[in-house]
C-alpha cells in the first residue's frame, strides 16, 4: 500500500532528479539524499514494510521530477 512513506519516496525521487539537473548543487546535499534513498530501499526489505509502496513512490516521483521546470541559475537578463 502507498502511504506517507510512499509519498516521501516520491518526493525524494523527484528531488534526486532535480538535484542532478542543477549543476551548482551543494555536493553533500546530493550525497545525503542518495544515502537516504539507499538506506530506505534496504530497510524496505524488512518484514512488515511495504517495498511495493516505496518503489511505487519512486516510480511516480522520478518522472514528475523530470517534468518539473528548473529555474535558471545565474544573473537576471539585462532589460532591453
Amino acid at each position: 500500500s502507498v502511504g506517507a512513506s510512499g509519498g516521501t519516496f516520491g518526493l525524494m525521487g523527484a528531488a534526486a532528479v532535480l538535484l542532478e539537473r542543477v549543476p551548482a548543487t551543494i555536493p553533500w546535499v546530493r550525497f545525503l539524499l542518495w544515502l537516504a534513498l539507499t538506506l530506505g530501499i534496504v530497510i524496505s526489505f524488512l518484514p512488515e514494510i511495504s517495498l511495493a509502496g516505496h518503489i511505487a513512490g519512486l516510480l511516480v516521483g522520478v518522472p514528475l521530477g523530470w517534468l518539473a521546470t528548473v529555474p535558471s541559475v545565474g544573473p537576471p537578463p539585462e532589460p532591453s
